[in-house]
């Protein structure tokens, strides 16, 4: 049978959610994509944008017209998706109008990290055992939310976060009020490891190498595969990179609340791209190392854009300064409140 239209407000994150890639296939086997409208902006009460795709059910469009704003503005074309592709997010990539580049890889994050991600279990499991504490003894593990994380930078003690819906300037975590579950969930987190942030622009991660920092939900935890810390400094480098960044955001814009906003999972962060040149990537390694040690703001950025650079060259992108102004624009400013996941 063929005819027919549907369109259904969605959440953004139907576009590249992990849970609705079975109806993206679904509906595109028996129908065509034909226009997607983008909010851009609230509509609703809830904090979540929203998109509306346009199926026509029979025949194959060529193209999808993308449309954007309350005021429906005609946006580009671009290719549809296919039934087998595993998100839509170069829709959204299409209409931020995302650089387009060639990478040269080796080998994939997982080939030498793991990765994992905590769930409500771990959230509402710390609840009760938070306080606020600058230091003290014994010194207590200090509890990071993403909102705490920005590239090669930890705010924590800098910056108001939220937990539970308390607001903490420096919060840590009493051992000895978790259950014994929980203690040792909190024994397997207090390792040497990169915490990344989730609802952000670019990838954000830091290096907790003294492994005496817990994570919140959905602070992902990776982990050296060897044990080696070196693994951890590369790592951290590689994700705050732009052409990481960029990868992303072609494989997952959409996952978040908004259209420009990236969330990954664990599995996400282990299938990105190694770098061809390792030279280049130590180089990289070693300035994201001088950044976050770095007490001046300006020699943090400035040691932060060297890394990008670098990394730049490991993937063959050698003096990209469209890609890098295009990363460097989406860094995060200052954030003096973080919300609660």
């Amino acid at each position: 049978p063929t005819g027919g239209v549907v369109a259904l407000i969605e959440p953004v994150a139907v576009l590249s959610g992990r849970d609705t890639r079975g109806v993206r296939g679904d509906a595109l086997a028996i129908a065509s994509l034909a226009v997607l409208w983008i909010a851009e902006q609230p509509v609703f009460d809830a904090d979540v944008e929203v998109c509306a795709p346009v199926l026509v059910r029979g025949g194959t469009a060529q193209t999808t017209l993308l449309v954007r704003g309350r005021d429906f503005r005609p946006g580009p074309t671009t290719n549809p998706p296919s039934p087998s592709a595993g998100s839509w997010s170069s829709l959204l990539a299409a209409l931020q109008d995302l650089p387009d580049r060639s990478l040269l890889t080796d080998g994939v994050v997982g080939d030498i990290a793991d990765a994992t991600a905590d769930f409500r279990d771990q959230y509402y499991g710390l609840a009760g055992a938070v306080i606020d504490q600058p230091d003290g003894s014994p010194v207590l593990p200090r509890l990071v939310t993403s909102g705490l994380i920005d590239p090669g930078r930890l705010r924590w003690g800098e910056r108001t976060c939220r937990f539970n819906k308390t607001a903490y300037r420096y919060p840590r975590v009493e051992l000895r009020g978790l259950t014994v579950p929980m203690q040792e969930w909190a024994a397997r987190r207090l390792v040497p490891k990169v915490l990344v942030a989730t609802q952000t622009r670019v990838l954000e991660a830091v290096v907790d190498p003294e492994g005496d920092v817990l994570p919140s939900v959905p602070v992902v935890t990776v982990t050296s595969r060897g044990g080696r810390e070196a693994d951890l400094w590369r790592v951290a480098a590689l994700l705050c990179s732009p052409p990481v960044t960029l990868v992303a955001a072609q494989r997952h814009l959409g996952s978040a609340r908004n259209a420009t906003a990236l969330r990954l999972s664990a599995s996400d962060v282990l299938a990105l791209p190694l770098p061809q040149d390792r030279a280049a990537w130590e180089r990289a390694t070693r300035s994201f190392a001088a950044a976050s040690g770095a007490v001046d703001e300006a020699a943090h950025r400035e040691l932060l854009r060297a890394s990008a650079r670098a990394m730049d060259e490991a993937y063959g992108l050698i003096d990209d300064d469209e890609l890098l102004s295009w990363w460097t624009a989406r860094l995060p400013q200052a954030k003096p409140v973080t919300s609660d996941p």
